[in-house]
């Protein structure tokens, strides 16, 4: 079959999970209640604790840590929709059909990318009702918006790639919860100058600190790290090429397991 085969069958299925979304709300619900509830939570009470650095808002400080919190939740996303679509039998639906083998999984992932944006623009929507501000520009905003698809795509592969690579792809979750603590040793929520320095260490290497601080640094929010951290030196440089090394392998690995697992 050919590529222009396989993005037409692609195409479709997004187009079909889509529609199917009018049909289930209850999926579109979560994507718009939670960035909700993580902007106010974060800049209404949380920020109301913490300094930032040289007087800067936090409500500007949090916000690229708000989208890439979104973005690591396309993983659970992903996770719980592939296992759906196993344990209801849409899978073996698909197999059926003279459709490429591998365009359920792609149009899969490229269904949650588009229920995450959904979710950025309540993030972005709510942020500046609250005075989140992006001061640099129209192309170096849209440069970090970009930067966080391919953040959050990568993450919505690592999700496919944990259900598909279990024993039992329709119980696993385990890569969500080791991400998790991940965001929160980055400079996502809070400055991290005042850590110790082996934690300090961590958190500059972590990459949601980079994808965090290329944002900010691209979207002229507070980016209070002094520190000679490649990663956090280079943060747009790190936050582009990182996602793209790791998706080259995870990507062909998670659809090979996807065959596996479909055609038992």
């Amino acid at each position: 079959m050919s590529s222009a085969d396989m993005l037409m069958d692609t195409r479709l299925l997004v187009g079909r999970q889509m529609r199917h979304l009018k049909r289930g709300p209850e999926r579109v619900v979560p994507v718009i209640i939670t960035p909700l509830i993580l902007v106010l939570l974060n800049g209404l009470l949380i920020g109301s604790a913490i300094v930032v650095p040289g007087d800067g808002s936090y409500k500007d400080f949090m916000m690229a840590g708000v989208f890439a919190q979104v973005a690591m939740l396309g993983m659970s996303n992903a996770q719980n929709g592939l296992k759906e679509d196993l344990r209801n039998g849409l899978v073996d639906r698909f197999q059926s059909l003279p459709i490429a083998r591998s365009a359920a999984v792609v149009a899969r992932s490229v269904a949650e990318l588009l229920m995450m944006f959904v979710g950025w623009l309540v993030i972005a929507g709510v942020g500046l009702l609250i005075g989140w501000r992006m001061h640099e520009g129209f192309l170096r905003g849209m440069a970090g918006i970009g930067l966080m698809l391919l953040f959050g795509y990568l993450f919505i592969w690592l999700g496919i790639l944990g259900t598909v690579s279990g024993r039992n792809p329709q119980s696993s979750g385990i890569g969500s919860m080791i991400v998790m603590p991940m965001l929160f040793l980055s400079p996502a929520f809070f400055p991290i100058d005042n850590l110790p320095g082996w934690l300090q260490t961590v958190c500059e290497w972590n990459p949601f600190s980079s994808v965090v601080v290329a944002c900010r640094e691209l979207w002229g929010n507070p980016n209070p790290i002094v520190t000679g951290a490649f990663p956090v030196e280079h943060p747009v440089l790190v936050a582009t090429l990182l996602p793209i090394v790791l998706l080259i392998p995870v990507i062909p690995l998670a659809v090979r397991r996807y065959h596996s697992v479909v055609g038992r």
